[in-house]
């Protein structure tokens, strides 16, 4: 039930609200001076600065943990290489010609050809030098995988120079953090001397 407001507390409440809005407005209007502008300023860049700081940091540990995957991922890819290497060895592949093999670009097929010269491994186990040989296509695109990630948080903490394709380059965080400071310096020692 809803009780009805006496004529005498209803007057005592618009009072008090024509007193808080008038005070209100009068703090919106509040005319400025220079100094409380400069420090308001001074406190803005202080929160950007903050700001920046937070996310060069939350960055870095992006960074440190795509760099442990793309390490991890290469030492996976050097022992299944020595495994590649010891499978061709066992059946009858040379050392150099494996060596060759790795650098062409079909290089399942390549040394596939040559365990079929030599005729020591049987179809099934053909078929299996090539699945390790998949894995290792595999693990070689997930690692450019990896190191383009690489590429791109090292880009957006330290920025890219000037070059061919991007002419004007790409400021980073930690460039952006750096005129921040500077414009704090400068903001605090504006305030110092003429305010």
């Amino acid at each position: 039930m809803i009780e009805t407001l006496h004529s005498h507390e209803a007057t005592i409440l618009l009072a008090l609200i024509v007193i808080i809005e008038g005070i209100r407005l009068a703090l919106l209007f509040k005319p400025t001076t220079k100094k409380t502008f400069f420090k308001s300023r001074l406190a803005g860049v202080n929160q950007r600065i903050f700001d920046l700081e937070f996310k060069k940091f939350k960055m870095e540990q992006i960074r440190e943990g795509v760099r442990r995957t793309r390490d991890d991922l290469k030492m996976k890819l050097e022992a299944l290489i020595s495994d590649i290497k010891s499978e061709a060895i066992k059946g009858g592949v040379s050392e150099e010609d494996f060596k060759e093999a790795l650098t062409q670009p079909e290089t399942d097929k390549a040394l596939a050809k040559k365990l079929l010269i030599t005729g020591i491994f049987t179809v099934n186990q053909i078929d299996e030098f090539k699945r390790l040989i998949d894995q290792k296509v595999l693990l070689d695109r997930d690692i450019k995988r990896q190191e383009g990630q690489l590429d791109i948080c090292d880009r957006e903490i330290y920025g890219r120079k000037p070059n061919a394709e991007d002419r004007e380059g790409t400021p980073g965080l930690v460039d952006e953090l750096d005129s921040q400071v500077e414009l704090k310096e400068m903001l605090a020692d504006y305030i110092r001397r003429n305010v």
